[in-house]
Formats: C-alpha cells, sequence, structure tokens
C-alpha cells in the first residue's frame, strides 16, 4: 500500500498539519490521512525535510567523531603548540570548531526551517482547506 511507504518519514509534517488542526485553523471534515499522504505538495515536504536532516545529521556526526578519533589516534598531533613560547595547542581551536560548527549546522537548519518548511506546510494546509 502506498500511503504505508511514506508514513514512517512524514510523521513530522502530519504533526504539524495536526498542530494547526488544533489550533482551531483547520477543518477536516472528509479530508483524510490519506489524502495528505498522498499530495504531491506534502511528499516534497516529507523528501525535503528528510533529505535536510539526515544531511546536517550525518555532517555532524563526522564532525563530532571525526573530533573524537582524532583525540583517540592522534594526541600528538593535536599536543602540538600553535606557536613556539604559546601554551595553547591545536586541539584547542579544533575543538572550539567542533563546537562552532554544531551552532552552524544548527542556524541552517532553523533557516531552512523558517524560510522553507514553514511556507512549505503552510502551502500543504491552504491546500487541505486550512
Amino acid at each position: 500500500m502506498e500511503v504505508n511507504k511514506y508514513d514512517s518519514r512524514v510523521s513530522s509534517g502530519i504533526s504539524d498539519v495536526i498542530r494547526y488542526k488544533k489550533r482551531g485553523g483547520l477543518i477536516m471534515g472528509s479530508l483524510k490521512k490519506e489524502d495528505i499522504l498522498n499530495d504531491e505538495d506534502f511528499k516534497k515536504l516529507s523528501s525535503q525535510r528528510l533529505t535536510i536532516a539526515l544531511l546536517l545529521t550525518v555532517l555532524e556526526l563526522v564532525l563530532y567523531f571525526g573530533f573524537i578519533a582524532l583525540i583517540a589516534f592522534d594526541k600528538s598531533f593535536l599536543a602540538q603548540k600553535l606557536s613556539a613560547g604559546v601554551a595553547t595547542t591545536i586541539g584547542i581551536p579544533i575543538a572550539v570548531g567542533t563546537i562552532v560548527f554544531s551552532w552552524v549546522f544548527t542556524g541552517i537548519y532553523i533557516w531552512w526551517a523558517n524560510s522553507k518548511y514553514d511556507s512549505m506546510v503552510n502551502k500543504v494546509i491552504e491546500k487541505m482547506g486550512g
């Protein structure tokens, strides 16, 4: 059944539509879950959300576990001084960079959600009679 194919991928999008309904903004009437799941705009919405979520998750995991692997397997590299007479090692800016890039990834997701995802959710809600 085609509807079940999308169930696990679109739960967040359906949740957004249901939350909108609970606030009194959408009258479902004869609208069924299958109508939403089979809608092309909804499929595009769920596909793009899955893509951005997976991409940012993979980037974060590579960043974090790459740093951890560097700590585990090349401590001598991280222990090198940035320059002569300075107590700061190469590991400090790499650790700070790991944290900063995590914030950047979060900012990218927030920007995407506010500029793209919300408008796509609203488009689906409007299409469904909201």
